[in-house]
């Protein structure tokens, strides 16, 4: 198989992130595990990831991870989850402070 072939074959390839990118699954990590504290002190118990994210979670943190070791790339599933986390813990942290739920809005 050709290299062209292996690019454009519906494989999940890692491409260099943009800063925002970068940032996102920074910020969705900070709000998280915030969000995780907040849930205990209110609630009194664990916060739980629902059985649906818990894949989105997994590579989420694999990108995280990588950033954090210097290598600044991501695939494009990765960026899906990480989007699906930073939805999810927006709206579970409304829930939990009795505010509104405005969804993100994302750009492709």
């Amino acid at each position: 198989m050709s290299k062209k072939n292996v690019l454009h074959s519906g494989v999940d390839n890692l491409v260099p992130s943009v800063d925002d990118t970068f940032a996102l699954g920074l910020a969705v990590e900070m709000r998280f595990t915030e969000l995780c504290g907040a849930y205990l002190r209110i609630k009194g118990v664990k916060l739980k990831l629902p059985p649906h994210l818990k894949a989105a979670a997994l590579k989420w943190r694999e990108m995280v991870l990588r950033h954090r070791r210097g290598d600044r790339r991501n695939t494009r599933s990765e960026l899906v989850a990480t989007i699906e986390i930073a939805n999810w813990t927006l709206k579970t942290n409304c829930f939990l402070r009795n505010q509104d739920y405005s969804p993100i809005t994302w750009r492709d």
